[in-house]
């Protein structure tokens, strides 16, 4: 689900700036979607923009992983009560 949504809003980006998307960062965006993604931050908003935002989405990789576990942790030990 990450990847689809994170790709469709990819498209859409793409469109709204006019930016060329290739087969080839088409797939990376949903198979290594951190790799593809920062190659397009940086291509389609130079160097620091797309620095910035390629740290935004690590954090948002982040913060998306520990709330998943937080979560995890938290129904696993509510049910053993």
């Amino acid at each position: 689900m990450w990847s689809a949504s994170l790709f469709a809003w990819f498209w859409l980006d793409t469109n709204e700036r006019n930016y060329a998307r290739s087969p080839g960062l088409n797939v990376s965006v949903i198979f290594l979607t951190v790799v593809g993604l920062s190659y397009y931050f940086f291509r389609s908003r130079g160097a620091l923009r797309g620095a910035v935002a390629t740290v935004l989405l690590l954090l948002a990789c982040i913060v998306s992983f520990v709330l998943t576990y937080a979560g995890k942790w938290f129904v696993y030990h509510a049910l053993q009560s």
